[in-house]
């Protein structure tokens, strides 16, 4: 992660957040990653990871990641663990935002993808959004993580 830009060093290349979400915390996180690629990746929350060139749902069962263009077993989708809960989400493309946030109070964690219309240098307009709401399992610290698919150098900015 440079300048909150995320550039992978590689096949499944990921970086995570400082902060600990449990459903036991009393704070909303919330955060958002523009898309500045075509390439696949993956983004979402993790509760562990490894030093090891595999997909971080191949091992994490708590992993909630939503796959971009081609993220995740070769198919966009929403997963838990290795469990595709939606295989054919909105597809984010280069520019769109995707905005997450994880709720404690709720147990939930939101994913959504915002699609913008440019009209000019500083009119923007929202053309479509999409949201999913995945349910958060109890004592588990997750992180906010994002991970490469590919040597296609695929970069993403964190909005916070």
């Amino acid at each position: 992660m440079t300048n909150a830009i995320f550039k992978t060093t590689g096949n499944y290349g990921y970086a995570r957040a400082a902060v600990v979400m449990s459903t036991q915390s009393e704070t909303v996180f919330e955060w958002s990653v523009k898309v500045l690629c075509d390439s696949g990746f993956r983004v979402g929350i993790a509760s562990q990871l490894r030093q090891e060139a595999n997909e971080i749902d191949g091992y994490d069962e708590n992993a909630i990641l939503y796959g971009t263009h081609n993220g995740g077993s070769s198919n966009p989708g929403i997963t838990v663990g290795s469990n595709r809960i939606h295989s054919h989400p909105a597809q984010a493309k280069y520019g769109d935002v995707v905005n997450f946030r994880f709720q404690p109070q709720t147990k939930k964690f939101v994913v959504r993808l915002v699609r913008i219309s440019k009209f000019s240098q500083t009119n923007f307009q929202v053309k479509n959004e999409h949201e999913y709401e995945i349910d958060l399992r109890d004592n588990v610290n997750y992180y906010a993580v994002v991970q490469s698919l590919s040597n296609a150098k695929p970069e993403a900015l964190l909005l916070a």
